[in-house]
């Protein structure tokens, strides 16, 4: 299965499976089973979400904006710091999103710095 912007990925099980950084942008996961995934930093920007199952996941500082979450089943799913504004309403403009967009991208970066950099403190 290919996971990447626009993907149709209706009715798909992916419980537990590591989606950090993802870029799902436009994905089509109606129905889709990602009970336990890390969705950490994901873009998932005009993702159809609807009916899907994302109970216990950890969708922490991902990008929803545009997202279709109708009847998603969403207890115990942690959305910390994530940026969500319903379809429908009124979208930030292009450049408001990509900046938004770089703002995720930085983050992943100096995530990823860090990491490396205290993993070479251990290596020490």
């Amino acid at each position: 299965m290919l996971l990447g912007p626009g993907c149709d990925c209706e009715d798909a099980n992916l419980e537990g499976w590591n989606l950090e950084f993802i870029d799902l942008e436009g994905a089509n996961l109606r129905r889709a089973n990602l009970r336990n995934s890390i969705l950490y930093f994901a873009n998932l920007h005009n993702a159809d979400l609807r009916g899907a199952d994302l109970r216990g996941a950890n969708c922490r500082r991902a990008l929803l904006v545009g997202a279709r979450l109708d009847d998603a089943l969403l207890e115990g799913a942690d959305f910390g710091g994530a940026i969500y504004l319903p379809s429908g309403e009124t979208v930030p403009s292009r450049r408001k999103r990509l900046s938004l967009l770089s703002l995720i991208r930085l983050r992943a970066q100096m995530f990823l710095f860090k990491s490396v950099r205290f993993f070479a403190r251990l290596r020490r």
